[in-house]
């Protein structure tokens, strides 16, 4: 009966455990953390649990993991090409419940003698991996030790998984039924990495023995470090401090060597090598500089939102730096020995989770997990040694990366100053190679007028936050501190346009410029200053006259109230002055001799390209009236230029040199003679031949002839006659044959509201004009519309006018008793009469209308001294009353 009980007592338990996942119940008690007391359970042999019924399910048991492994090993030898499955730890376990309970409790071989029998197995777990182990396919051993875990006798589980590491990480060593020796690949390396934090989960020990693994193969350590675990388990400084030397020597190995490749693929090839490097520095540093760097790319794209800047580099940079303070967060180790990908995966990429469901710090943390100072020093000692090497051509890229990590760790230090010095710095290395390349880019942009010329390079996008840092830091007195530029090659505002591009040191630049004397800068000056004078600016751009004129162009056309606006001031400063000098003599130093208008003068522009002015002519038109430069100066400067002498002498004459350029400053110089001369006959006559031959525009002679009213007869004659005569006219205009140019001065005319009466008097005989019937036609139908707007706007001011002086008189009449200065004026006689004051009853409008103006006419019949009469539409009335 006892053994019938038994028998049931062994029935109820395999089918429970046909219920419970038992391999979950033993990995809850292998990963946690706590070890609680549990009962001791009466030790039962192993023989004395078989049945029948559990030997006839494990069979099945069996029959399902067959099919299960044969279907495994045919997605393997698709999607790898090893022949061992090394990725099955990232695919769903699909191993069957209660098989590893089963395989304890089945006999397969009964040992008889007289007195007894014994039921035993003659393969277990231990055969299955022996076997495995001859075969070299240690993806099967890691499997069947994994899934096994608890019947292993000979073997133990770290063995294992350390076989399972070292045969992807040398397939030389496992020839996996290859005739030569295989090389490492990446595929195998990033298998072998994203399988080190399953299988070594928490064990430092373990985890510093194959990082130096990694460190033996050249990029292995590149492809580990987003597997490092950093929170669950923390592992000591010692390693982390190796593993970012180790890194970085090797990328500076690569920098330092020269490749055969494109040098485009090589540029993108090193770039992301740092960009690899500088990600493992951030995301090591405090978690509090992690959180301030994701502030500060979040701050630069909101403030660019309206922008055309390519912000993709500072988007991917705040992704970067979310994952790593999410990973920071919330990383763990309870993803050790876990066989589900979404466990194994966890939450580390999960950014927007980490925001919604874990709160950054607050405040300054101080949990770096290299050693801070170590990682400074040794960057430093680097940096002496590129220094003090006499091929500087070969490490200038090692030593822009190492000023670039010197400058992220001064920022996990929270040292902003130093930070910022070592961003200028790179800034200054970088302007060797594209200083010259940004200085055209910049007179391009003055000399068109045009931004579009700008285009920001993959350098200039990583480096847009640092003007944002600047701000939220207030660090923007260092950039005219004189030891900051004393300890740079170039000036700190040169550097800045060199790290961010013209595009957006531009704005920045011109936004925080004030005036010398502004009391917004001396207020600042004992805090940190949140602007720089304008003079400061341009002293460190005089050895750079390009951009010292694309600094003062950008300044003119955005902050006209510090450069030629004065609000607060009557007399602009000296200093300021002295720039408008300077801006002139950069403006006709680097002139375009080669220009030539694209057009003929029998073609009409348009009102937008009449209205387009040059650099030269927005400058002359703001500048001139402030004195640091002079009209006669400027118009003889102008002169000897457009006669190729850049020397002016007074002694020399004008008339000694011909003209070698004469659509050279040809619209600034009749801006500057029409604004200066004394209105002569041979100043009028020479702006209007610069519109005609330099500026190539009868838009702009026509309106020079109307608006000159003291010469405008002899003007239209000299356009007439230029307009005519071929020679003059470089071939446009013939008296016989040809009337195209007189026909375009014809519609310019009746545009501009000139007598077409005396043109049409002027055409001569046998001259053709194509279209001449509708051009009058539209003329006059021109003439007519603009007559009528004049005349219907006389008129409504007229009736405005009138309702005006109703309204004021309607007003003045609501009182009841006034003085008027004399006695003798009566306007409505009342029954005491009193000769000092008279009484004034008020009558409807419509009624007193022919009363009042018989009463006008009286009041000026009338001696009446002292009192004045005003005369105006409608009434008239005393000048003043005093009502009583």
């Amino acid at each position: 009966m006892e053994d019938t009980a038994e028998a049931d007592g062994e029935d109820a338990m395999v089918e429970e455990s046909t219920e419970v996942d038992i391999q979950n119940i033993i990995m809850s008690t292998m990963v946690s953390s706590i070890k609680e007391e549990q009962p001791k359970n009466v030790f039962t042999d192993q023989h004395m649990k078989w049945n029948m019924n559990g030997y006839r399910r494990a069979i099945f048991d069996d029959y399902y993991q067959q099919d299960d492994t044969e279907q495994e090993s045919c997605v393997s030898s698709v999607s790898s090409d090893d022949s061992d499955d090394y990725t099955f730890l990232f695919r769903p376990n699909k191993t069957t419940p209660c098989s590893t309970k089963m395989l304890t409790n089945i006999p397969n071989m009964i040992v008889r003698s007289r007195d007894d029998l014994v039921l035993a197995q003659f393969r277990d777990v231990d055969d299955a991996i022996d076997h495995a182990q001859l075969t070299r396919k240690y993806g099967l051993v890691l499997r069947y030790g994994l899934n096994h875990r608890q019947m292993l006798r000979r073997h133990s589980l770290q063995t294992v998984i350390e076989d399972y590491l070292n045969a992807v990480l040398n397939p030389s060593e496992t020839l996996e039924d290859y005739e030569s020796p295989r090389l490492l690949s990446i595929r195998r390396l990033n298998i072998a990495a994203k399988a080190a934090p399953i299988l070594i989960g928490g064990n430092i020990e373990l985890w510093e023995r194959w990082v130096n693994e990694f460190s033996t193969i050249p990029g292995g350590l590149l492809i580990l470090r987003p597997h490092v675990p950093v929170r669950d388990p923390k592992l000591s400084p010692q390693i982390y401090n190796s593993f970012l030397q180790k890194m970085f020597s090797e990328i500076a190995e690569m920098l330092s060597k020269e490749t055969a490749g494109s040098k485009h693929d090589t540029e993108y090839i090193h770039s992301n090598a740092v960009d690899l490097f500088l990600a493992a520095v951030r995301a090591w540093g405090t978690s509090s500089s992690l959180r301030d760097r994701i502030k500060l790319h979040q701050k630069f794209l909101e403030g660019n939102m309206s922008r055309s800047n390519k912000s993709e580099e500072q988007i991917r940079l705040l992704c970067e730096a979310e994952s790593a303070l999410a990973n920071r967060m919330q990383q763990s180790a309870t993803i050790y020995l876990q066989l589900d990908p979404s466990i194994a995966q966890g939450t580390r990429d999960n950014s927007d989770y980490f925001l919604s469901s874990v709160l950054p710090p607050t405040g300054p943390t101080y949990d770096c997990l290299f050693d801070l100072r170590t990682m400074q020093t040794f960057f430093t000692k680097e940096l002496n040694k590129m220094k003090s090497s006499k091929d500087d051509n070969r490490f200038h890229s090692t030593k822009l990366a190492i000023l670039e990590t010197l400058s992220d760790l001064y920022y996990i230090d929270g040292d902003t100053r130093n930070a910022l010095l070592s961003y200028l710095v790179v800034g200054s290395e970088y302007a060797i190679d594209i200083l010259e390349d940004m200085s055209n880019t910049a007179l391009q942009q003055v000399l068109k007028d045009d931004v579009s010329v700008f285009s920001d390079s993959k350098l200039n996008c990583r480096f847009k936050h640092v003007l944002t840092f600047i701000q939220s830091a207030e660090l923007h007195k260092l950039l005219t501190d004189p030891e900051a530029i004393g300890s740079l090659k170039v000036p700190p505002i040169v550097s800045l346009i060199c790290l961010v591009g013209l595009q957006n040191a531009g704005p920045f630049i011109v936004d925080h410029c004030v005036l010398p004397d502004s009391k917004g800068y001396s207020s600042q000056v004992g805090r940190g200053a949140i602007c720089f004078p304008i003079h400061m600016v341009a002293n460190q751009l005089k050895n750079y006259p390009k951009l010292l004129l694309w600094l003062l162009h950008n300044i003119l056309v955005n902050r006209p109230e510090i450069y030629v606006n004065f609000p607060n001031t009557a007399v602009p400063p000296t200093t300021v002055t002295k720039l408008h000098k300077a801006h002139f003599d950069l403006l006709v130093a680097f002139d375009d001799k080669s220009y030539v208008p694209d057009r003929r003068l029998s073609d009409i522009l348009s009102f937008e390209e009449i209205r387009k002015e040059s650099s030269m002519l927005k400058f002359l038109k703001a500048a001139l009236p402030h004195g640091g430069i002079r009209s006669d100066d400027v118009r003889k400067t102008l002169e000897w230029h457009r006669r190729g002498k850049k020397d002016v002498s007074d002694k020399v004459e004008l008339s000694n040199f011909k003209v070698l350029f004469p659509h050279l400053f040809a619209h600034e110089l009749a801006y500057v003679i029409e604004r200066s001369s004394k209105g002569s006959e041979e100043d009028s006559r020479e702006v209007l031949l610069l519109y005609l031959e330099g500026v190539v525009s009868l838009p702009h002679a026509v309106e020079y002839a109307e608006r000159n009213l003291p010469h405008s007869s002899i003007l239209w004659d000299t356009l007439v006659s230029f307009c005519l005569d071929p020679n003059q006219s470089g071939g446009e205009g013939s008296s016989s044959l040809d009337g195209k140019l007189f026909g375009s001065l014809m519609e310019v005319a009746a545009r501009s509201g000139a007598n077409l009466a005396h043109l049409v008097s002027k055409i001569p005989k046998n001259m053709r004009i194509d279209g001449i019937r509708h051009r009058l036609v539209a003329a006059i139908s021109d003439y007519q519309t603009k007559l009528k707007l004049h005349e219907n706007t006389f008129q409504i001011i007229s009736s405005d006018k009138i309702d005006l002086l109703r309204e004021h008189c309607h007003r003045s009449r609501r009182g009841t008793r006034v003085d008027l200065y004399s006695s003798r004026q009566d306007l409505i006689p009342d029954t005491h009469k009193d000769e000092d004051t008279i009484e004034i009853i008020l009558k409807p409008w419509k009624e007193g209308k022919a009363r009042l103006a018989s009463k006008r006419q009286m009041r000026q019949s009338r001696n009446i001294g002292v009192v004045k009469s005003y005369y105006d539409i409608g009434m008239n009335l005393p000048s003043s009353l005093e009502i009583q």
